[in-house]
């Protein structure tokens, strides 16, 4: 599971499971890990838009631009 192509496909869900069921306890076991790994990556990329939104209301105040004019 280390490759990192891809090849786009279009198949139902009800197929995706039907080919997760024929993969082996332990490739299923990967696959799960790999699919939470990528989850909590785009949390992480999500929290820091959402932070970054927020940060912005106190960064875009006309005294910030004081606050640093001398530094």
């Amino acid at each position: 599971m280390t490759d990192n192509s891809s090849i786009p496909i279009q198949i139902t869900f009800a197929q995706l499971l039907d080919a997760v069921d024929q993969l082996s306890k332990s490739e299923q076991h990967q696959l799960l890990l790999h699919v939470l790994r990528r989850h909590e990556e785009d949390n992480l990329i999500v929290t820091h838009f959402a932070s970054e939104t927020v940060l912005a209301k106190d960064w875009n105040r006309s005294i910030e631009g004081e606050v640093w004019r001398n530094l």
